[in-house]
């Protein structure tokens, strides 16, 4: 079991084997020509006009986040592996499920607390140290096989037993990972617990906190683009809709909060009038505070 270093762009064992396994799972997926057509349906969403669009102001306040740490001396080119890791596994996520995730209660403290669990240092710890390139080759596939297993047992009765062995199986396997990562982690104090190490560890978490108000702004962009999407189809041709829109933009301004609880309660706005659409948000101001009195 070795130190990781994560230098640049320099991969450790654990790192190498994720991407051969992949290459190998590419490899004989993409025969298969259903899998081969849903991989380029889905290439062809990610690469949309919109989602490219996305993505390029994305890179752009990424840049900027990292331009501003740099000149506050805390990032550096020694860290770009571990930012390239969180834009691929950490933004890029986030912004494909941030519609989605928008309508839960609370989403931005999810995603902020999310950072702040014992597990990130637990994973973090587990990084720094990697078995050898064979071990990992046979040991990542063993994981990947019990985590799958796992989630299709997930609700089927006659898997129960499998479900809760394979359950157990993991835990086992992630005691002793945490254990072998302590061991070296005493074992190699020194070279650990360094300013460099800190940065490494702290630098998702900072990444993620700085990036909440593009991920807001994102979710509240689409918010009112799907509902002004939906109001000009369920109301075609009206010469209102613009008034609708205005109004709406007026009674929620930048609260998401409130466009999600106005666009549940009328999801629809039929109107053939100005005075319809006053009445729709002074229904809905009466609502809310029917609400509040009880």
């Amino acid at each position: 079991m070795g130190l990781s270093e994560g230098a640049l762009l320099e991969l450790n064992n654990r790192e190498i084997s994720l991407l051969i396994l992949f290459g190998i799972v590419a490899l004989f997926g993409l025969r298969d020509s259903k899998i081969r057509t849903s991989f380029f349906n889905v290439l062809k969403v990610i690469f949309s006009d919109k989602l490219l669009v996305i993505f390029e102001l994305n890179l752009l306040y990424i840049l900027i986040i990292l331009i501003l740490l740099s000149s506050v001396g805390f990032w550096n080119f020694s860290m770009l592996k571990g930012t390239i890791l969180w834009v691929l596994f950490t933004s890029i996520v986030l912004i494909l499920n941030v519609f989605k995730k928008s309508e839960e209660d609370g989403f931005l403290r999810a995603i902020i607390l999310s950072n702040f669990k014992i597990i990130v240092f637990l994973e973090y710890l587990g990084s720094l140290f990697v078995f050898d390139l064979l071990i990992e080759l046979i040991l990542q596939p063993v994981l990947f096989f019990i985590t799958v297993t796992i989630g299709l047992s997930e609700g089927e009765s006659k898997l129960a037993k499998v479900k809760v062995f394979f359950e157990v199986v993991l835990s086992i396997l992630g005691v002793l990972l945490i254990l072998f990562s302590i061991y070296n982690l005493f074992e190699n104090m020194e070279s650990i617990v360094t300013i460099d190490r800190l940065k490494d560890f702290t630098l998702p978490p900072i990444l993620t906190l700085i990036y909440i108000p593009f991920i807001y702004i994102l979710a509240f962009y689409g918010k009112y683009e799907i509902y002004f999407n939906r109001l000009d189809y369920i109301n075609r041709g009206n010469p209102l809709n613009s008034y609708a829109k205005f109004r709406v933009i007026l009674f929620c301004n930048i609260r998401l909060r409130k466009l999600i609880q106005f666009s549940r309660k009328h999801p629809t706005m039929e109107y053939k009038t100005k005075n319809d659409i006053k009445e729709i948000f002074k229904n809905f101001k009466l609502t809310q505070l029917a609400t509040l009195g009880c």
